[in-house]
C-alpha cells in the first residue's frame, strides 16, 4: 500500500493531485537574468541589423549584416529559451519517480533505481560541458569517483550540489534542502514494488533533437552550410556590377540563351535557402530513426547546395 503521507520538507511546495508528490527548486533567479539578459541584447542587436538590411541595397555588406543578423537572432532566441528553462528548474518527487523538469524536457528517474544520495561539497566544482554560466549549468561533466555525471542544476558552487546516483546514471541536481529531497525519495521507495527501467527523457512539443549532438551530421551540416554562403555572398557581392539585363545561363536550355532581369538572379540564393532548410528538417526528423538515412539526406544536401554555387558563379560571373 502507498504511504499518502506528505513529506514536510523545507523549502518544498505540494504539487497538486498528488498527495505525496513535492517540487524542490532551486536558486535560480540569477542564472534566468544572466540568460535573459544576454539573449535579449543578442536578438534586439540582430533585428536591428536584419531592419537595416532591408533598406539597403543588394550589396556584400548588407548580406553579411543580414548573415549576422540571423546568427545574433538565432542566439538570442536559444539563450531566452534557455533563460526559461533554468527558471522553470524543479525537482519533482511523486510515488514512484522523481522528475527533472527542464524547459521543454522532463528526466523521469523511478525511485526504486535511485541508490544513494550524497552531497557535492567534498567533491569539489565540476566543469560541466553544455549550457554553462553562473547560475546554469545543463551537460555532462567528469567528478571524481561518480565517473561522467548528467547536471541540471543552478549552483553557483560545489557547496550547493547534490548528486543522485543509479545503477546508469548519476545526475548533478542543486536545491538547498537535500535532506528534504532525501526523505522524499525514501517514502515513495517504501510504497514502491514492482522494478522499474532506467531513467527515460521526454520532451514536449518538440522531438529531442540528437542531430546536434551528433558530430558527423554537424560537420556534413557545415559543408552544406558553407555551400549555400557561397552561392549567396557571390550573388550579392556581385550584384551591382551586373547590367539591368543580362543573359542568363541557368537554369540551361538547349534553346538560345535567355536574356532576363538582374532581379532574377536573387532568386538562386532564395531557392538554395529553401533545400537547405528542408535538407536540414528532414536530417533530423530521420536522424533517431536510421542515422545512414540522416547522412545520405544531409550529402545529397550539400550536393543540391554545391550545384546552386556553381549556378550563382556562371550566372553573375
Amino acid at each position: 500500500m502507498v504511504d499518502s503521507r506528505p513529506v514536510e520538507a523545507a523549502g518544498s511546495t505540494p504539487l497538486e493531485r498528488l498527495a505525496t508528490a513535492h517540487i524542490f527548486r532551486p536558486d535560480r533567479h540569477e542564472g534566468a537574468i544572466a540568460g535573459a539578459s544576454a539573449g535579449g541584447i543578442a536578438a534586439l542587436v540582430g533585428i536591428s541589423l536584419l531592419v537595416r538590411g532591408a533598406f539597403r541595397g543588394v550589396t556584400f555588406a548588407t548580406f553579411g549584416g543580414d548573415v549576422l543578423g540571423l546568427a545574433l537572432v538565432f542566439l538570442g532566441v536559444q539563450c531566452l529559451y534557455w533563460a526559461y528553462a533554468i527558471y522553470n528548474l524543479r525537482y519533482v518527487v511523486d510515488d514512484d519517480s522523481l522528475t527533472i523538469a527542464w524547459g521543454l524536457t522532463r528526466v523521469l528517474i523511478p525511485v526504486d533505481q535511485i541508490q544513494r544520495i550524497v552531497l557535492g561539497q567534498k567533491y569539489g566544482e565540476p566543469r560541466v560541458r553544455g549550457v554553462s554560466w553562473p547560475g546554469c549549468h545543463v551537460g555532462r561533466a567528469r567528478v571524481g569517483r561518480l565517473g561522467e555525471v548528467l547536471f541540471y542544476s543552478a549552483h553557483h558552487s560545489a557547496a550547493d550540489l547534490v548528486y543522485v546516483s543509479t545503477a546508469d546514471t548519476t545526475f548533478g541536481l542543486s536545491l538547498g534542502d537535500p535532506r528534504g529531497l532525501a526523505r522524499a525519495v525514501q517514502v515513495a521507495q517504501q510504497g514502491v514494488r514492482d522494478t522499474s527501467g532506467p531513467a527515460i527523457a521526454s520532451y514536449r512539443l518538440v522531438p529531442e533533437l540528437g542531430i546536434l549532438r551528433d558530430r558527423n551530421a554537424l560537420l556534413l551540416a557545415g559543408v552544406a552550410l558553407l555551400a549555400f554562403l557561397l552561392t549567396a555572398g557571390y550573388v550579392y557581392a556581385r550584384f551591382q556590377a551586373l547590367p539591368l539585363a543580362l543573359p542568363l545561363d541557368y537554369p540551361p536550355s538547349a534553346g538560345p540563351q535567355r536574356i532576363g532581369e538582374r532581379a532574377e538572379l536573387l532568386r538562386l540564393p532564395l531557392t538554395a535557402l529553401a533545400w537547405l532548410a528542408v535538407g536540414y528538417a528532414l536530417a533530423a526528423w530521420a536522424r533517431p530513426r536510421l542515422r545512414t538515412v540522416c547522412y545520405s539526406l544531409l550529402a545529397g544536401t550539400i550536393f543540391v547546395e554545391c550545384l546552386y554555387a556553381v549556378a550563382a558563379l556562371a550566372a553573375a560571373h
